[in-house]
């Protein structure tokens, strides 16, 4: 019985020492981005972020939240921690800090969520960042998926297809349906021949906002448009949306 009782106490120094080095870990991650956000290093946010949190970003997206931090908040000055948690789980320690952090031009309140040094998850709360997101900085990133759509759609292959739509979507439109339209467009039309980014517009309104892609298309028998739609939750964008006419 000694020998166990004697040997606990350097275990649990032990762990007292895993546990303050943990939350000194997130204290560090938490001033990295902020120093990220301050230069406006987009690139330098996305290092920080752990690799399912990149999943659910897209760049552009972030690129234009990280402009709108810079641009309107400037760079941080002062943080001061409200609350700090850490909770052990099978992947690791996730440290949750929420801090007021006071910016040149404003001040916001700071929720970020570290496992193993890296951001799995973050929200800004600021006045200042009310209506920051306007449309993506860049649109490319949703001209690539809306032409592999477009060109799965017309050589009816509906698992492509699908693959690429939010999952609310192919829960709106069933196999079979998916089926019967491209039989429907490729009946009248044929083959696809060429397509071309025609045009673009974005809406606030509603509850997410919405990028539309306009294309026109030229196939063997006949030439039409297609609107592909993407839905914004976050920092992604979704296809919740096409209409071949």
């Amino acid at each position: 019985m000694r020998r166990y009782a004697s040997s606990a106490y350097p275990v649990i120094l032990i762990w007292f020492i895993a546990a303050t080095a943990r939350a000194d870990s997130g204290a560090v991650t938490e001033s990295r981005f902020l120093q990220a956000l301050d230069r406006g290093d987009t690139a330098a946010v996305i290092a920080l972020l752990h690799p399912a949190a990149r999943k659910e970003v897209d760049e552009p997206v972030l690129a234009t939240w990280v402009t709108a931090m810079h641009e309107r908040l400037g760079p941080h000055v002062a943080v001061r921690r409200i609350a700090s948690s850490q909770a052990h789980g099978l992947t690791g320690t996730q440290i949750e800090r929420t801090s007021d952090v006071q910016f040149e031009r404003g001040k916001a309140e700071v929720d970020i969520t570290v496992l193993d040094g890296q951001v799995i998850g973050f929200h800004v709360n600021s006045e200042q960042l009310a209506d920051w997101f306007q449309g993506p900085r860049q649109i490319e990133p949703y001209d690539v998926v809306a032409q592999a759509f477009i060109r799965a759609f017309l050589r009816e292959d509906s698992g492509k297809s699908r693959s690429l739509m939010h999952p609310a979507l192919r829960e709106a439109v069933s196999v079979e349906q998916l089926d019967d339209m491209m039989k429907k467009v490729t009946a009248n039309g044929g083959c696809l021949k060429s397509m071309r980014l025609v045009g673009q517009r974005f809406s606030s309104e509603g509850t997410s906002p919405t990028l539309f892609v306009t294309y026109d298309i030229e196939c063997e028998r006949a030439t039409g448009r297609c609107e592909i739609e993407f839905q914004f939750v976050g920092m992604k964008g979704y296809l919740i949306g096409f209409d071949f006419r």
